[in-house]
C-alpha cells in the first residue's frame, strides 16, 4: 500500500515529464495486483483517475494478496471509474470478485464497465500468443478483446483519442 501511494505521488509530481494528462492516470492490475490496485484506490489519500482490473482478488479469501480491511466496504462515490474483466471459469478468483465489486460501485454511482468472458483459466494476461508462454491454455481470442474494449472505454471516459 505504501508503494502504491509512493508510486502515485511520483507520477503526480511528474505528470508533465511523463506525458500523462491531468485526470488521465489509469492503474492496471491483474489478480493479486488487481487487489492491490483496488485497495490503493479506495484506501489511499492518492487515487488513480481510473482502474482497469483483470480477474482481481477483491472478496475476502485465503488467496488474498494483501491484508487490509474490506475493499467492498470502502467503495464510495470517490472511487475511480473501473473497467473490470474476468472469466466464468476462473477458479482462483471466480467472477464473484468482479461482480461483488461492480455491485458496490453501482450502489455508489461509480462509472464502470464489466466483462465476464465465458471461457478461460486464471492468469490469461492479454490472452494472446505473446503472453501465453507457449501454453495454448493461455491463448483466448475472445478474452483478448478486453484490450480493445478497455481502450474504447478509456476514450469514452476521457473524451479523447488514444494511441491504439
Amino acid at each position: 500500500m505504501e508503494d502504491v501511494q509512493q508510486g502515485l505521488k511520483l507520477i503526480e509530481d511528474n505528470r508533465i515529464k511523463f506525458g500523462i494528462a491531468k485526470n488521465q492516470l489509469a492503474m492496471l492490475g491483474f489478480s493479486g495486483g488487481g487487489h492491490l490496485a483496488a485497495a490503493g484506490a479506495v484506501y489511499g489519500p492518492r487515487r488513480p483517475d481510473c482502474l482497469l482490473l483483470g480477474y482481481p482478488g477483491i472478496v475476502h479469501s485465503k488467496l488474498r494478496a494483501l491484508e487490509c480491511s474490506d475493499i467492498i466496504e470502502r467503495v464510495d462515490a470517490n472511487t475511480p471509474p473501473c473497467f473490470l474483466f474476468s472469466t466464468a471459469e476462473d477458479e482462483v478468483t471466480p467472477p464473484e470478485h468482479v461482480l461483488t465489486f461492480a455491485s458496490a460501485l453501482a450502489k455508489n454511482g461509480v462509472k464502470m464497465e464489466v466483462h465476464i468472458f465465458t471461457q478461460g483459466a486464471h492468469g490469461l494476461s492479454l490472452g494472446t500468443k505473446l503472453t501465453a508462454d507457449m501454453n495454448p491454455e493461455f491463448i483466448n481470442e475472445r478474452f483478448a478483446q478486453w484490450v480493445p474494449l478497455s481502450l474504447q472505454w478509456l476514450k469514452e471516459l476521457w473524451k479523447c483519442s488514444l494511441i491504439s
